[in-house]
Parts: C-alpha cells; structure tokens; sequence
C-alpha cells in the first residue's frame, strides 16, 4: 500500500535511470514550495513507487533532516529466534517517508 501522501506528491520519471542530475537541478530550480514547511525548495528527490515516480521537493532545512533521517532507515530484519518465534515485519519504507514528510 502506498500512503496517500506518497501518491499525492508530483509525478516523476518512473524509471530511475532517467532521473539525471540536470533534470534533477532543472526541478530544484523551478522554485517549488517544500513538502515540509512553507519555504521554497531547493532541493529535488525523486522515491520511486509502483505506481511511479515522485518528486520530494524540499527547503535546505528539511533536505538536511530527510538526509539524516534517510541514513538512519537500515531496515533490519529479525529472524525467528527461540526467544522471539514470531517477529514483527518491518514497516514499510515509504509509510515510513511519509510519517517523516508530515511531520516537522
């Protein structure tokens, strides 16, 4: 499931190999509002989903923040385990971009 969010961002090229840094500096240069907070954005990434691609654009500010929350999202997988037979799945990732999106 994609979170509505997600599905509510721009539409972007849907394959990645198309997403070039010129068309990426072309996108933060068009002087959009971030998803975040008011400010422009300056800068432009893409999240590709299986419905397709999606710009995230966003003010230096909140780039910072999603590329510190971005390093911090390994996902571990837990194995069965004597002590825990029945693990919890990890959460998926873009219900996870998307809480980070809405909040500030």
């Amino acid at each position: 499931m994609i979170p509505t969010l997600i599905l509510g961002l721009p539409s972007a090229p849907a394959r990645p190999d198309d997403v070039t840094p010129e068309l990426i500096a072309t996108r933060a240069a068009q002087g959009h509002t971030c998803v975040r907070c008011p400010a422009r954005a300056t800068n432009a990434y893409v999240v590709h989903t299986d419905d397709g691609g999606r710009w995230i654009d966003l003010c230096p500010a909140d780039s910072d923040a999603f590329i510190h929350w971005a390093d911090r999202q390994i996902v571990v997988i837990e194995l069965p385990s004597a002590a825990n037979p029945d693990p919890e799945p990890p959460a998926s990732p873009l219900i996870a971009l998307a809480e980070f999106l809405s909040t500030r």
